[in-house]
């Protein structure tokens, strides 16, 4: 569910994972999202990186490289890294005309883990033991001209549970524009199997 200044959009993603594939000569693990894209993911040294997207559209073309951890080893409180991300859901609408802007920038965050026993309740269950990762990030950009300057904020929330993976995901992206001020989002696990 991801909410902005205008309105709450409410969506599902069907999730599964694929195993292990030799994808453009490497191995890698596959997990399908939607029948349309393919997360492409690497345990390493360092930890567990994606490493590429592949949409289905683009099959026959080779894969989107990425270089973006998931979890960083070692798995226990305190570890911490920094990459980028993307904000997606800064949106409004901005009067007189209606016209809609989204804004699209980098923020460098840096993320940690907070802990290595969370309890979750999502509607899948409750789920222990969990590794609970937060990050944080500030950026300044220029905005569309009616917005200006603004300071951005990132905070996420990601929760990763033995036997399961990903259960839970919360991010909130704040502005300092009184334009457009905030959005956010909300994942949750509402069922799975292990077939």
């Amino acid at each position: 569910m991801t909410h902005d200044m205008d309105l709450e959009k409410k969506y599902k993603e069907f999730v599964s994972n694929e195993g292990e594939q030799e994808i453009d000569n490497d191995q890698v693990f596959v997990r399908k999202v939607n029948d349309e894209i393919l997360y492409l993911y690497k345990p390493e040294k360092e930890g567990i990186r994606r490493v590429g997207v592949r949409r289905k559209r683009d099959i026959k073309t080779s894969l989107k490289k990425e270089d973006y951890f998931v979890l960083r080893y070692p798995l226990e409180k305190g570890t911490s890294w920094q990459q980028e991300t993307i904000t997606g859901v800064l949106e409004v609408v901005i009067a007189p005309f209606r016209r809609h802007y989204a804004l699209k920038t980098p923020v460098p965050m840096t993320y940690t883990i907070t802990s290595t026993e969370e309890r979750v309740k999502v509607p899948a269950g409750h789920f222990s033991g969990c590794i609970q990762i937060k990050g944080k990030g500030v950026t300044r950009v220029q905005a569309e001209k009616t917005i200006g300057i603004v300071d951005v904020t990132v905070e996420s929330s990601d929760w990763y549970c033995p036997g399961v993976g990903l259960v839970k995901s919360q991010r909130e992206e704040r502005t300092s524009s009184t334009i457009l001020v905030k959005g956010d989002f909300l994942k949750e696990l509402e069922s799975f199997s292990e077939d």
